[in-house]
């Protein structure tokens, strides 16, 4: 059975979500919303999200979730305002204006001035849609 982990500590909030070590989403955040009406987390300040091989730092980020067999689960994650990523097993640095994370089909689009960055290597784009797993998420 899938947990959720709250943390709340006086000048931060901390989520984590997952079963094992493998497949954690963990956000740290100075400000945590939760409105049960919209099945919306929303996460304001300075907000640092870990998944898969993936460090996300950016100052907005919204979970929509839906209920599955009686069971919430994460549906989509919206990142409104600027971010910047990097992979833990590689020196790839990720910058862009939004993102979207769609849970069921493991892709993460970056969207508006995107840049990557790989040792000397460097691309940009419009948008970037990148595949990496978040497996067994729910809360």
């Amino acid at each position: 059975m899938i947990k959720l982990i709250i943390i709340f500590f006086i000048i931060n909030g901390a989520v984590a979500f997952g079963n094992n070590n493998l497949d954690k989403l963990y956000i740290n955040s100075d400000n945590l919303i939760i409105n049960q009406k919209t099945q919306q987390a929303k996460f304001t300040g300075e907000v640092v999200l870990w998944f898969d091989d993936m460090v996300i730092k950016t100052t907005n980020l919204e979970i929509f979730y839906k209920i599955v067999n009686n069971n919430k689960t994460i549906d989509y994650i919206i990142i409104p305002s600027k971010l910047t990523a990097r992979r833990t097993h590689e020196q790839k640095i990720i910058i862009a204006n939004s993102a979207k994370y769609i849970v069921e089909q493991q892709e993460l689009t970056l969207i508006e001035d995107v840049i990557v960055q790989t040792d000397q290597n460097i691309i940009k784009a419009k948008k970037l849609v990148y595949y990496t797993a978040l497996n067994h998420v729910g809360f």
